[in-house]
């Protein structure tokens, strides 16, 4: 969670890509005995954060169907294992094989998120958050589609609110 010691996003490697996960929000303890690994899992967490065990079991719950990808694993399964995710306190997920992006919005509305999407031509090159600012070129050409996650709007942007347990794939 957000008061992890360790840096995020974690990042594993699991069927020959890299696979990043970023929580916002703060799980129990308690989620390393309740969602426990398979003592031979070689993508074990490397420290004690709930999040970092919450990341290794998401892979793990993937790997167990033989899924090598996110959407081999399917979108309706993926919601199921984070919403269960939720069980241990809030969190809101960003989850990545190398190939989808997928943004996960707590359930019970405790960590929002929001998204927008700029498509050219750009009426801005710059979105402005509280701490840092995003900028991105090429306004006018045609494959720099922009789209952005935040807990929190950022200026330059129309943002629209994810609803609480919903689910976004971008590829």
């Amino acid at each position: 969670g957000s008061t992890d010691v360790e840096p995020q996003p974690y990042i594993k490697s699991y069927a020959a890509r890299q696979w990043l996960f970023s929580i916002a929000g703060d799980l129990s303890p308690e989620l390393r005995t309740a969602l426990s690994l398979d003592e031979s899992f070689d993508i074990a967490p490397v420290g004690p954060s709930p999040s970092e065990h919450a990341f290794s079991w998401v892979v793990a719950e993937i790997r167990r169907e033989g899924c090598r990808t996110i959407e081999e694993f399917g979108w309706p399964r993926l919601q199921t294992v984070l919403a269960r995710l939720n069980d241990f306190g809030a969190a809101s997920v960003l989850l990545s094989d190398g190939i989808d992006l997928v943004a996960y919005r707590d359930v019970q509305d405790r960590t929002p998120l929001h998204w927008a999407r700029l498509t050219p031509p750009h009426d801005a090159m710059r979105l402005y958050g509280r701490t840092f600012t995003i900028d991105y070129d090429g306004p006018l050409d045609a494959s720099r589609t922009l789209l952005a996650i935040s807990t929190y709007p950022m200026r330059g942007a129309q943002w629209m609110p994810m609803e609480p347990g919903e689910l976004r794939v971008a590829r």
